[in-house]
């Protein structure tokens, strides 16, 4: 089985998802300590005045260790970003249902919470036939590996990982479990998926459904 672990990132780019069609199992890493100035809020729209601007949810004051599953966010942030999204992408066909998406995520208190939940839309959306859980709630005893014991719990004999965990993983720290890593996606647009599902809706989804080649392993 294979299996990816990633932190829940708000409306993140096609990469992203590409990852997900590769897998069996998805967890979102959501018990973790949450960076500042990272995907978990945030992610980029196109601009008129600028290659791009950011789609941030704020969330409130907390110590540097909280996890990300405990942060929360701070209300009154919708009407910005629908004022945004209207101002970038009104012209286009796609965008009032995207709009009508986007208005039912006001009543969530937890950026995790929201970020899993745009996430598993996006999966829906595309149908892809992975099982997608969260680290919350599964118990592990040995925090510097969690990974791997994530890997162990579900018995997934490979973990697959973004082309960027090259940096950071090797073969020797996941001992029976095969490693392998995604080549870098060839799709030219880094934004957000929220701006392909407004201006390439088709073209976005024949690149998801399309044949994707086995990932690459670690060296």
């Amino acid at each position: 089985m294979k299996i990816a672990i990633m932190q829940p990132y708000f409306l993140p780019y096609i990469g992203y998802f590409e990852l997900m069609r590769q897998v069996d199992l998805f967890v979102f890493l959501s018990d973790v300590q949450y960076i500042r100035q990272g995907w978990v809020n945030r992610n980029r729209i196109r601009s008129h005045q600028q290659p791009f601007q950011y789609l941030t949810v704020p969330v409130q004051a907390a110590a540097r260790t909280t996890k990300i599953q405990d942060m929360r966010i701070r209300p009154g942030w919708l009407p910005r970003h629908l004022k945004m999204l209207q101002h970038e992408y009104g012209k286009y066909p796609d965008c009032a249902k995207i709009l009508e998406f986007y208005e039912t995520l006001d009543f969530f208190e937890q950026i995790s919470c929201l970020a899993q939940h745009t996430v598993r839309w996006v999966a829906e959306r595309f149908k892809f036939p992975c099982q997608i859980v969260s680290s919350a709630d599964i118990s592990t005893s040995v925090r510097a590996r969690r990974l791997v014991d994530i890997c162990h719990h579900f018995n997934a004999d490979t973990y697959v990982n973004l082309p960027g965990g090259r940096s950071l993983y090797s073969q020797a720290e996941f001992g029976d479990v095969r490693l392998q890593f995604m080549p870098p996606t060839a799709y030219e647009n880094k934004l957000s998926i929220l701006d392909l599902l407004i201006t390439e809706p088709a073209r976005c989804q024949a690149w998801l459904e399309r044949f994707v080649p086995e990932p690459q392993d670690a060296a």
